[in-house]
Order: structure tokens, then sequence, then C-alpha cells
């Protein structure tokens, strides 16, 4: 069965993060919840990503956006459901969310003496807004627009591209078709 990146996503942005004993699926909230190893992502990037993904869409966090991201990173770029696939950013992703949560740190590093997920909200929320504007001074990794655009989807993704999060908006999911239960 063929699925795209927003039927993907509106199931719960289910992921295959691990085998459980019983062999099944998990979202990639259920695989934060659960602390599942991840495959790809440091534990720097994966913290600089947390961080980034909080400041970008409250919930990313809990939501797993970590875990579906790193997943993502880790399967072949033709089955890769991120938005990078989407703005056709050359494979591998991996390239391009290392270098761009690499030149994050060192933009937060040379500022603040910190990395990014250890500066403080408003300063976090000052970068995030030079990333968007394009203002961001020293940075040294993919065009920081394009860097900001495409976390900041995957985030709003995991976080309110579900029935759940439809329902945390208060706004009625009206699928066209209602995707399948549990995969396989």
């Amino acid at each position: 069965m063929s699925i795209n990146r927003r039927s993907f996503i509106k199931t719960g942005a289910m992921v295959a993060v691990g085998s459980t004993a019983l062999g099944s699926m998990m979202t990639a909230a259920d695989a934060y919840a659960q602390k599942m190893p991840l495959r790809v992502l440091t534990q720097v990037e994966q913290a600089t990503l947390a961080s980034l993904g909080g400041v970008l869409a409250t919930g990313a966090e809990q939501a797993g956006l970590v875990h579906f991201v790193d997943y993502q990173l880790s399967v072949d770029p033709n089955d890769c459901m991120l938005t990078a696939k989407y703005f056709q950013v050359k494979p591998p992703y991996v390239d391009f969310y290392r270098g761009g949560l690499s030149a994050l740190n060192k933009v937060c590093k040379k500022q603040f003496g910190k990395a990014f997920n250890e500066i403080s909200k408003p300063q976090a929320e000052a970068v995030v807004e030079s990333l968007f504007d394009g203002s961001v001074e020293g940075w040294q990794g993919p065009p920081a627009m394009l860097f900001y655009l495409l976390v900041r989807s995957d985030a709003v993704d995991v976080v309110y591209g579900t029935p759940e999060g439809f329902e945390k908006l208060s706004v009625p999911y009206m699928a066209h078709i209602m995707p399948p239960e549990g995969w396989s």
C-alpha cells in the first residue's frame, strides 16, 4: 500500500521505532513516552531538535518530534516523510538536519556561550525569529529560513496533524478518507 506524508501524519505520526513484544507499530508520541532508543541523531542533536521544536510548536517534544525525525532520517529517502523531501532537499536528509542543528548551536554558543537547548526562552525565541527573517548572524548551515520552515512544518504536523491535534484546536477532524487503523 502506498501512503503519502499527510496520511502518515494524520494517523498519529506512527513510526516503526522498534519492535515491541507484539511486533506492532507505535506513534511518535508513544516512542517518546517509552524512551525508545534513537537511530541516527546524536544526543546533542536530539536535545537541540527537542528544544527547537518546543519553540516552534508547543508540545512538539511530547508529540515525539525527535523520534519522528530520527526514524524518518533512518529510512530510504524514497520512503521518507519529512518536509525536506517535498522541498526537494538533496538526500541524505540527515546532512540537512545535522547542518542546521550544528549551525544553530554554533550561533548560540557565539552569542550566549551556551547551546540552543541551554539558553533562556526569550533568547531562543529571538534566535528562532532571526532564522525566520534570515537575519541570524554567523549562520553557516543550510539556508536559515528553509531550515526554520522545514523543522517548523515537521513540528506542527506531529503536534496538530492528527485527529487528536485537531481536537486540541477544537476543530472538527474531517478527513476526506479516514486513515486506516493500525499499520502493519
